[in-house]
């Protein structure tokens, strides 16, 4: 039997990376995405010469449309069957760009764009190009990878006295519309396609130190999510024991949501 194909975005990231680990292990073949190439050539030489077989990197900016637009014409060209759409990428912004991470009155329309752009318009590109591909399979599935911030606002008391560090409207806005995206999705490509969407809390990522206090203060389970906790997530609704599930967004959060 012909192994699964799974197409990973962001796949160059902590998440991508462990997701793309965790799916050769279950012998499937991967299609790992991002705009940093050399990131996907050393993830990829990591791999064992086995792997490596199963393995295909793909460079595109999900900015760029046309680039987008290559893309999926190989894609297309060399994938056939599509199991498994991983929408990982997300325009996160950095803390020293201008009009992103800071008061609401300088957060820039340029900025807004650019994270629509990633977030929102780049997943619906991908999703409209190759749910052909992802109806041929005999489990196509969509996982979308949304955020906390989808759901709910941010408490903007774990964020006093940390200069340069908060949360965007852009990112919260267009994390909120592939939520509905996948709703969206879910009913159109049924029956032969599933969509679902990630939802993960906030990642440890040595934030500063008062804020992961806060931020654990908050969450009933105590701590911040790690990598495995939104792969293991992620797994489950790309698998056919969810091959009921469609249109959800599964919350992993430590309960920081329930309050």
């Amino acid at each position: 039997m012909a192994s699964k194909k799974v197409l990973i975005t962001g796949a160059a990231g902590a998440i991508g990376q462990q997701l793309a680990k965790r799916f050769l292990q279950k012998k499937w073949q991967v299609l790992l995405l991002d705009k940093d190439e050399k990131e996907l050539k050393a993830l990829k030489s990591g791999f064992g010469t086995n792997c490596q077989d199963k393995c295909q990197i793909f460079h595109c900016d999900l900015e760029s449309e046309q680039e987008r637009s290559n893309v999926l014409e190989k894609l297309k060209a060399n994938t056939g069957v599509l199991d498994c759409l991983i929408n990982n990428a997300a325009y996160v912004g950095t803390s020293d760009l201008q009009g992103w991470n800071c008061a609401f009155e300088g957060q820039s329309l340029d900025t807004w764009r650019r994270a629509i752009e990633v977030n929102l318009t780049a997943p619906f590109h991908l999703i409209r190009d190759l749910a052909g591909c992802l109806k041929k399979s005999d489990d196509g599935n969509v996982v979308n990878i949304t955020s906390i911030y989808a759901h709910v606002a941010p408490d903007w008391r774990m964020y006093e006295n940390l200069d340069g560090f908060g949360n965007p409207a852009a990112y919260s806005a267009s994390k909120g519309g592939l939520i509905q995206l996948t709703k969206w999705a879910s009913t159109t490509l049924a029956p032969e396609v599933r969509v679902n969407a990630v939802s993960p809390g906030g990642l440890f990522r040595n934030q500063p130190e008062i804020f992961v206090q806060r931020y654990e203060q908050k969450t009933p389970l105590k701590r911040m999510a790690d990598v495995d906790d939104v792969v293991n997530a992620v797994l489950f609704l790309s698998s056919k024991s969810a091959r009921y599930i469609t249109g959800q967004s599964l919350i992993v959060d430590g309960g920081y949501s329930v309050w």
